[in-house]
């Protein structure tokens, strides 16, 4: 009746306490008497070394497999006896790597199952707040040749055609001449701001 109120977890090493957990606040707890015992996590040199488990068992510990490389490890001992039991235990047994608490292991397989967290990429309404500006100021630096041609073709306007211009026909003409040639040397998307500035330079004139 007690067992049937208890959620096993860890390979039934740690299980879910209804009970004490209504009562305490506690929901997990070890199922082993920690002031008798002392939990150790032997780490395997090779997987599945059934050779290292029954030399652990032959030397009076009980053991379960957590995983194909890690041995749960039960010494009768807790406290500085358990200290010397381990000491003896690890010159006896053969093939583990290294041995560590329960705690440590676990903590270590819950670090290892969780998502590695990488850098995510820009999401679309992260792109959406990109200025045209900054757009714009991207391509002109990555186009120096452009911005200059841009810009000598507008000087040249501004000291020689557009003075002598004195209809409206004949600016507006003028005018699409620019926007022509710098269309030529940028795309279709860029032709809205080669005419802003143009038409901004015309106004400081």
């Amino acid at each position: 009746r007690e067992a049937g109120n208890r959620l096993f977890l860890y390979k039934s090493v740690e299980y879910v306490d209804l009970d004490r957990a209504s009562q305490e606040g506690q929901a997990g707890t070890v199922m082993f008497d920690l002031s008798r015992v002392t939990l150790l996590v032997a780490a395997l040199d090779v997987p599945d070394n059934s050779e290292a488990a029954r030399l652990i068992a032959a030397a009076g510990s009980y053991s379960k497999w957590m995983d194909p490389t890690h041995i749960l490890v039960v010494l009768r001992a807790s406290g500085g006896a358990a200290v010397r039991k381990a000491a003896e235990l690890a010159a006896k047994v053969h093939g583990v790597s290294s041995w560590m608490g329960f705690d440590e292991w676990k903590a270590a397989k819950a670090s290892s199952t969780s998502p590695a967290v990488g850098r995510r990429p820009a999401s679309s309404s992260e792109m959406d707040r990109c200025s045209p500006l900054d757009s714009t100021v991207v391509a002109s630096e990555e186009s120096p040749r452009e911005d200059a041609a841009l810009d000598n073709g507008a000087r040249a306007i501004r000291s020689t055609s557009i003075r002598r211009l004195k209809g409206t026909g004949l600016l507006a003409a003028a005018f699409a001449g620019v926007l022509l040639a710098v269309l030529a040397a940028r795309n279709k998307g860029q032709l809205i701001t080669a005419g802003a500035r143009f038409l901004q330079r015309w106004r400081r004139r």
